[in-house]
């Protein structure tokens, strides 16, 4: 009996160890989401504060604020939407088009192509709009996959809309599908 134990204790401390080893092997990498039930992945600036499921997102992450005087944080969002039947790219970008002409203030698109992200053809969009006193610029890309849409939407002031513009891309451009 005292070998049976003995020889439990010693897999049940092996299993403990590897198990260790295992989580301590994996890195958090800080900034990165990941949502199996979602389908996605994607690596925010490290210092970004993520929040999940604010207003209808499934993640938002904010720039750290700079002080009283900083009145709007710039934000890269994820939407994912249950689409049904069957969608083209380009009617589930028109239609997500019409929707910002109709709900944002003093809507302009700016610039509009085709592009790709990681593999999977997308829909990308630089629109200017009003949002109280703000005069807002955001960058946005939509794709779709497995009767999901995905929206990324990165937005700043417009005045400081090409100092950012290249986080956004580079924080886009590692959105994963899995």
């Amino acid at each position: 009996m005292v070998k049976f134990r003995f020889g439990m204790f010693f897999i049940f401390s092996l299993l403990l160890f590897f198990s260790a080893m295992n989580a301590y092997s994996q890195k958090v990498t800080p900034g990165h989401f990941a949502s199996a039930e979602k389908g996605f992945s994607i690596d925010f600036p490290k210092d970004w504060q993520k929040t999940e499921g604010f207003m209808g997102a499934t993640v938002v992450a904010l720039r750290p604020g700079s002080g009283s005087s900083d009145e709007y944080r710039e934000n890269i969002n994820v939407l994912v939407e249950k689409l049904s039947g069957h969608w083209a790219l380009k009617e589930y970008f028109d239609a997500n088009l019409e929707s910002m002409r109709k709900l944002l203030t003093d809507f302009k698109a700016e610039e509009k192509a085709a592009a790709v992200v990681h593999g999977v053809p997308a829909e990308r969009i630089v629109y200017s709009h009003r949002m109280g006193t703000y005069r807002l610029k955001a960058l946005v890309y939509m794709m779709f996959k497995n009767q999901r849409g995905y929206v990324i939407t990165c937005t700043s002031t417009s005045d400081r809309f090409a100092e950012w513009e290249k986080i956004f891309q580079g924080t886009a451009n590692t959105f994963l599908l899995q």
